[in-house]
């Protein structure tokens, strides 16, 4: 038979030390979730041998810039649903010239009328 006075009372497990995602971080050691934006925002030494963007091709930028943008404003005051053709193909078209002149504009609005009787021949044949 068992008796509680005939057995010694059983000791206490010791304690484990608690997992090291669930340890409180010290004040020398930052907590490692935000290593990762520490490291992204950091200095970053200048590069002295990267190359600049001299006057013209500063202009050929903005100028880009601009054109998607105008295309852009056109695109959502027509409310197009066509809105990248707005916006790539000034885009193409400003990348590719040097300037900007009456025969390239010409060019333009003449490929952009042919484009939409195209679009429409197919989609009208298309659609039947």
């Amino acid at each position: 038979m068992y008796t509680e006075s005939s057995s010694p009372a059983p000791e206490p497990l010791p304690a484990l030390p608690p997992p090291a995602w669930l340890a409180e971080a010290t004040a020398a050691q930052p907590p490692p979730r935000r290593l990762w934006l520490r490291r992204w925002f950091r200095a970053r030494p200048h590069r002295a041998n990267a190359p600049e963007l001299d006057h013209n091709a500063l202009r050929q930028c903005l100028r880009i810039a601009g054109g998607a943008a105008l295309g852009f404003v056109v695109s959502q005051l027509l409310d197009s649903s066509y809105g990248v053709f707005f916006v790539v193909f000034p885009m193409f078209l400003l990348g590719l010239i040097p300037a900007v002149n009456a025969h390239v504009a010409r060019q333009f609005i003449g490929t952009t009328a042919i484009n939409c009787v195209e679009l429409t021949l197919v989609v009208g044949f298309l659609s039947h």
